[in-house]
């Protein structure tokens, strides 16, 4: 279990730090990629049949690979389709269920609670540096910390950077105030610094939705998400305001504009069924909209050879995202986000199975609001983007999701 630990640690430097090695470095590209199988094959190399039998997290992960290799089989998707479709959907589960089957000493808990923290802090100097060397010619799109020559990388910075945030004021509360505060205030600059319009807004729609769940047990969750939503539609009207409509989400018509061609994304996808049953296992791993089918053509000279498969609708469906100014002017409007790429992929029953793996880490593994604050705002990142099938995103917030579930359950045994 301890090399375990420490075998998670190193995937999480591989993840974090793979695009300096590649950029700065020299190393080939696909070191972008290792962490799959370095993940995938140790969450093999963890399992044992009683967990595999009990365990909600692991049985449901078994379920959706049944499903997307039903889905790729009907709709002759490749085989490598299929395994890097359910490797990159299914990679933070199966982290969360490595980390939270390690048996840990206290140390260990303390550590990896550090090791997450430093995780985060570690994009503080080069975000300083990356913001220095663009003053003069200022580009808040080219400050990604450590995410170097990442599409939207500064989204995912932001994203990152607010969980490792609030992680720090709620996780680290035998350090003195001061110290959480000073360590928190740049992970928050960072976010406007950076332009992560769409952090804000998930952040704030996640503490909405955790408030109206909380709703029946205290009406004072109901006044928070009143509250919520006024400071939404205040930063909303002052965007209007201070900024041009290019660059900020001002503007009711480019606003309902953008958010109609998102949802068009639903009807692109109907119109290359043949019937509605094909809405039940989708259009195969890799031939809609998600993270893998857009992400297929970069990587194809190293796929093409195992039989990777592609497919029209994912041209159809970005170039319905670019049909319009309004939403060809932010990743918010976009019509290849997670959620769509998943039913558009597998389908309806791939969709619920999806879904079931967050609610299987919400009950189970979210033991108090800051926890559930964090899952609800992956789920509601992933509305807008490809966010929940970006691994530094995702396996960033299933760790620290992890490391309190883990710290709970040493406390709950005490």
């Amino acid at each position: 279990m301890r090399k375990t630990y420490y075998l998670v640690i190193f995937g999480m430097c591989l993840l974090t730090f793979s695009r300096i090695l590649e950029v700065i470095f020299g190393f080939p590209k696909i070191i972008n990629l290792l962490h799959f199988p370095f993940f995938a094959a140790l969450f093999l190399f963890t399992l044992d049949k009683e967990r595999l039998r009990k365990d909600p997290l692991i049985m449901g992960i078994g379920l959706l690979f049944a499903v997307i290799l039903f889905s790729g089989a009907i709709n002759s998707a490749g085989l490598v389709n299929m395994i890097l479709d359910f490797v990159l959907v299914s990679e933070p589960f199966m982290l969360l269920a490595i980390i939270v089957n390690i048996e840990y000493s206290e140390k260990m808990i303390s550590r990896f609670g550090k090791f997450l923290l430093g995780i985060g802090l570690v994009h503080v100097p080069f975000v300083i540096y990356q913001w220095i060397a663009q003053l003069n010619m200022p580009d808040t799109d080219s400050i990604k910390g450590v995410f170097l020559e990442m599409g939207a990388g500064h989204h995912v910075l932001g994203g990152v950077a607010l969980i490792c945030a609030i992680y720090i004021l709620f996780s680290f509360k035998s350090n003195p105030k001061w110290i959480r505060y000073a360590l928190a205030a740049p992970l928050l600059l960072i976010i406007f610094i950076s332009d992560a319009k769409q952090v804000i807004i998930a952040f704030f729609a996640a503490y909405f939705a955790l408030n109206i769940i909380k709703m029946r047990s205290s009406r004072k969750h109901l006044k928070r998400a009143i509250v919520v939503m006024g400071v939404i539609g205040c930063l909303l009207l002052l965007g209007i305001t201070l900024c041009n409509s290019n660059a900020c989400y001002g503007g009711n018509k480019r606003i309902v504009l953008g958010l109609k061609t998102k949802a068009t994304i639903f009807s692109v996808i109907d119109s290359y069924h043949d019937s509605n049953a094909d809405w039940l296992f989708g259009a195969g791993p890799g031939h809609s909209v998600g993270r893998f089918a857009v992400l297929m053509p970069k990587y194809w000279d190293m796929i093409s050879p195992f039989g990777a498969t592609t497919s029209p609708l994912t041209q159809l469906g970005m170039d319905a995202w670019f049909s319009n100014w309004a939403s060809k002017s932010s990743s918010f409007f976009s019509t290849g986000f997670s959620w769509s790429g998943i039913l558009g992929d597998i389908g309806i029953i791939g969709f619920l199975v999806y879904a079931y793996l967050f609610l299987v880490v919400y009950r189970k593994f979210c033991k108090d609001d800051i926890s559930k604050l964090f899952l609800l705002f992956m789920v509601v990142f992933g509305m807008i983007f490809q966010w929940l099938e970006e691994p530094n995103f995702a396996l960033y917030g299933m760790a620290v999701i992890g490391q309190r579930w883990v710290l709970w359950k040493k406390c709950a045994k005490e």
